[in-house]
C-alpha cells in the first residue's frame, strides 16, 4: 500500500489575542471595545427578522463596518435565533411573544471577534447542518468515521479518524478540505459547531487500488457562540457521528462527502 500526501495552506491566519472582559465586554487587542448583547428581552411589535436586524446592525455598527448586513446575512442570523432557542421557539412557528427571552449570538463574524487565539481575515463561528449531500469523489470509494478516543467529552473538541477505503481497480487522487466529525442528536439535528478560518489545509490524496487512507478530523461537541458563555456543551447521551468533508479533483469536479453513522456516546467527565 503507498499513499502519497501533501499538504498545501492556502493562507496565513495573523493571530489576535482577545479576552472576554466581565459583564459581557469584548476587549480585542488593538480594537475598540464591542458588545455582545447575550440577551434580548422581545418587545411588543417584534418578530425574528426584526430582532435579528436589530442586533446585526448593532454588530456591524461596532465593528464600523459602514455597508450593514446583507439580507442573506440577516437571515442567517434568524436561523442562529431558531438554534440558539430551540427549546424557547418550541411550537411556535417562527413567533415570539412579548417578554420572551432570547439568546443572541452572532452567526458570522469577521473580525474583531474578541475570542483569545481567534485569527483576522475570514474567520467565523457556525453552528452545523446535517449533511445535505453525501457523494464520493469516485465510484469505489467507501468512507467510515470513529472517535479517536471515545467516549467523546461533552463541552470539548476531541479528535477523529475519517478512513477512506478505495475498492476498485484504480489508482484515485482527490483534494479534501474541511475534514470534521458532525455530531446529530436523535432528532436528527446537528449538535456540533464548526469554526472555519482563511487558513485552510489542503490534503491532496493519492490512494493506490484496495488500499486505503485515515484522515484526522475533529468533533465539537458544543454548539457554536461567539463569546466563551454562549459555547455550550451538548448534554450527553447517545448521538450520531458524521465524517464530512469537501472535495475536488483535477478535472474541476468538487462536492460534500459524508460517512454513514456511527452511533456513539457522549459524556461529562
Amino acid at each position: 500500500m503507498r499513499v502519497r500526501r501533501t499538504s498545501l495552506v492556502v493562507a496565513v491566519v495573523a493571530m489576535a489575542a482577545g479576552a472576554l472582559a466581565p459583564g459581557g465586554v469584548a476587549r480585542a487587542g488593538g480594537h475598540r471595545t464591542v458588545q455582545f448583547p447575550a440577551h434580548h428581552t422581545v418587545q411588543s411589535g417584534e418578530w425574528l427578522w426584526s430582532i435579528a436586524r436589530q442586533f446585526m446592525n448593532r454588530a456591524y455598527d461596532d465593528r464600523g463596518d459602514r455597508h450593514g448586513p446583507t439580507q442573506r446575512a440577516i437571515a442567517h442570523e434568524v436561523d442562529q435565533i431558531r438554534v440558539l432557542n430551540r427549546d424557547e421557539l418550541a411550537g411556535q412557528h417562527g413567533q415570539v411573544y412579548p417578554g420572551q427571552r432570547l439568546l443572541l449570538a452572532e452567526s458570522s463574524w469577521d473580525v474583531p471577534d474578541g475570542k483569545a487565539g481567534w485569527g483576522t481575515g475570514f474567520t467565523w463561528c457556525t453552528n452545523e447542518r446535517p449533511p445535505a449531500h453525501s457523494r464520493a469523489p469516485y465510484s469505489g470509494l467507501s468512507m467510515a468515521v470513529r472517535p479517536a478516543h471515545p467516549p467523546v467529552t461533552s463541552g470539548r473538541t476531541e479528535q477523529a479518524v475519517l478512513t477512506v477505503t478505495n475498492g476498485s481497480d484504480h489508482r484515485r487522487g482527490f483534494s479534501v478540505q474541511l475534514t470534521r466529525g458532525l455530531l446529530l442528536d436523535h432528532d436528527g439535528r446537528a449538535v456540533g459547531g464548526v469554526v472555519y478560518t482563511d487558513a485552510i489545509g489542503v490534503n491532496e490524496i493519492t490512494i493506490e487500488p484496495h488500499s486505503r487512507v485515515r484522515l484526522a478530523a475533529r468533533v465539537r461537541a458544543t454548539t457554536c457562540g461567539d463569546v466563551p458563555a454562549l459555547d455550550r456543551r451538548v448534554a450527553p447521551g447517545h448521538y450520531r457521528l458524521y465524517g464530512v468533508f469537501r472535495w475536488g479533483t483535477q478535472g474541476g469536479r468538487d462536492g460534500e462527502w459524508a460517512s454513514p453513522a456511527n452511533r456513539i456516546r457522549v459524556v461529562r467527565r
